[in-house]
């Protein structure tokens, strides 16, 4: 499949590869688009009319690109078998978690905002932990449970929410976890407040 660009405030559509890019694309507030294509996977990005390549594929695939238009969070994947989550800046790669078995969830395991990855990690009992990167590059582990945990949204300035069995948590900038309530629903922080839509009906919990 041919991937495209649409400029919705002048209805302009453009061509931005001709070769299969079915694996997953991503494009920021800024108009840049991340992506990659077969057969080799490299990740690329395509800004102000120039495709550049970030990393080369071929002996790891890069797919499910997540962006925020300055940062790329994306599934790396050994041609076999596992996969590991990694980061790339504009200008360098660095590899969140280690290689695993299965595939990484763009969203569920991995996010990027404003400078912010989050992110999952096996734990000692093979359970996923919600771990950060701030904009500077501090690494903080989010969850501690035995059991696995699941990003839900990550906002601008680092907030996380997170859900665990069940249950929806907010995860603050410095790594505070307090439990809110049922999973129920979608979170988002818009502003300074975090709301839950149900439905047809939006609620503000903090």
């Amino acid at each position: 499949q041919a991937l495209w660009l649409r400029q919705f405030s002048t209805t302009t559509n453009t061509q931005i590869s001709a070769e299969n890019a079915s694996t997953g694309s991503a494009v920021g507030s800024n108009g840049v688009v991340a992506y990659s294509t077969s057969p080799d996977f490299p990740l690329e990005i395509y800004d102000d009319g120039e495709a550049t390549t970030l990393v080369e594929g071929g002996e790891f695939w890069n797919l499910g690109v997540v962006s925020d238009g300055m940062g790329y969070v994306y599934s790396k994947q050994e041609m076999c078998c596992d996969s590991a989550i990694a980061y790339h800046d504009g200008e360098n790669e660095s590899i969140l978690s280690a290689f695993r078995a299965g595939d990484p969830v763009p969203r569920r395991d991995y996010q990027v905002n404003n400078g912010w990855a989050a992110y999952t990690e096996l734990g000692n009992q093979q359970q996923t932990h919600v771990w950060t990167r701030s904009a500077e590059g501090a690494l903080l582990q989010r969850t501690f449970f035995s059991t696995s945990s699941t990003i839900e949204y990550l906002a601008a300035d680092g907030e996380v929410m997170v859900q665990h069995a069940g249950r929806r948590y907010l995860s603050d900038s410095n790594g505070q976890l307090t439990e809110l309530g049922s999973a129920l629903g979608a979170a988002r922080k818009i502003g300074d407040t975090w709301y839950v839509s149900i439905g047809r009906s939006l609620f503000s919990l903090l």
